[in-house]
């Protein structure tokens, strides 16, 4: 069990007694724009720029954070935060100011020079690129523009050189795979990369089909069997190589995709009996500062907007109250069997055995 997995333990045994607790976890999407056409992803989810938060609504809300004393802020995708790179940078400075972990996800394309020298100086913890292929031009193909890997890669090298140079051990920096049935006979040579580019961890990404046409990329069967040898083998040959970060929890992933075990029940946990805990201990919040439940419900599903409601006054309010009553009864089982993803409903599943065996 990791720091942060103990924290999470501690802070749903609080919740079981009684006793609210702040969320450990904020993500932020800081914009719903990007400069890539990746395959797998909606283009028509695009909004207005001036519709966003700006940098004003980032300083009310961190204050508000270190109030409440959040441990983790995650800058995530949906769009791309480098599009808005003054916003991102002054973001992390809030982020570090307030004396939180934090992590960027990014595609990698858009560092220069003094971006890289910015975010390595304000000791950013991780950095996790998007990289779904060793092959350039099978990289280049599932993100919808040429030339794509070749900057990734460059902009790693680059991070490393100002890590070096500035004689600093972060941001550690991360590799995100995006498995489809077009690279995943590649996870070997993606961990080649890994070490060839000085990466600390890969993370493999299973791939959530909200559109009939992101299907064509599903892996089959077949593959999917494959890809579980592969996996297995991996983790038998090296068990201590820790850059293998999350290969069990993708066949756990395997294993539910494989007996069509989506269905969502109460989990045997010892702490709160739900079948989800992102309501206890994650606050999601949009480009626009829609703040919802769960990462992956938009914004009709919200809990308010952090433009018209504090982020506090949000978490400890009657909506977010009502809520997790609703999904400690079941009550919402509907909704969330219509939008949950395998790889929350694992990530439930591994919190629920922790709260088990440390009860």
């Amino acid at each position: 069990m990791n720091t942060f997995e103990q924290e999470i333990i501690n802070n749903l045994k609080c919740w079981s007694s009684k006793k609210e607790m702040p969320p450990l976890l904020v993500s932020l999407r800081l914009t719903s724009k990007c400069d890539l056409k990746c395959v797998f992803c909606d283009p028509n989810l695009r909004i207005k720029s001036s519709e966003e938060l700006k940098i004003e609504d980032y300083k009310r809300l961190f204050k508000e954070l270190g109030i409440m004393k959040v441990k983790l802020c995650a800058i995530v995708g949906g769009g791309e935060a480098l599009c808005k790179k003054d916003l991102t940078l002054q973001v992390i400075k809030l982020i570090k100011e307030h004396r939180m972990s934090g992590w960027l996800v990014t595609n990698g394309v858009n560092f220069d020079n003094d971006t890289v020298q910015k975010i390595v100086n304000l000791n950013l913890n991780s950095v996790l690129f998007s990289l779904d292929s060793p092959n350039p031009r099978e990289h280049d193909y599932l993100r919808g523009k040429e030339g794509t890997f070749d900057k990734v890669t460059q902009n790693i090298q680059l991070f490393n050189y100002w890590k070096k140079k500035l004689k600093k051990k972060n941001p550690l920096l991360k590799i995100q795979m995006l498995i489809t049935n077009k690279n995943y006979k590649e996870v070997d040579q993606m961990l080649d990369l890994t070490k060839k580019l000085g990466i600390n961890k890969i993370i493999l990404n299973y791939l959530v089909t909200h559109k009939k046409k992101w299907e064509k990329l599903q892996l089959n069967e077949k593959e999917i069997t494959e890809l579980e040898k592969k996996l297995r083998s991996l983790l038998k040959s090296d068990m201590n190589n820790q850059t293998l970060t999350n290969f069990k929890d993708y066949l756990q992933i395997i294993k539910l995709r494989k007996g069509c075990n989506k269905k969502l029940s109460k989990i045997n946990s010892s702490v709160i009996p739900t079948y989800c805990f992102q309501p206890w201990y994650h606050l999601n919040i949009s480009e626009t500062g829609f703040v919802n439940f769960c990462p992956e419900l938009d914004n009709k599903y919200g809990e308010g907007s952090i433009k018209r409601k504090s982020a506090c006054t949000i978490w400890y309010g009657r909506n977010y109250k009502l809520f997790r009553e609703k999904i400690l009864n079941g009550k919402m089982i509907n909704i969330c069997e219509r939008y949950c993803n395998l790889p929350i409903v694992v990530e439930n599943l591994k919190i629920g055995k922790l709260t088990s065996r440390n009860g």
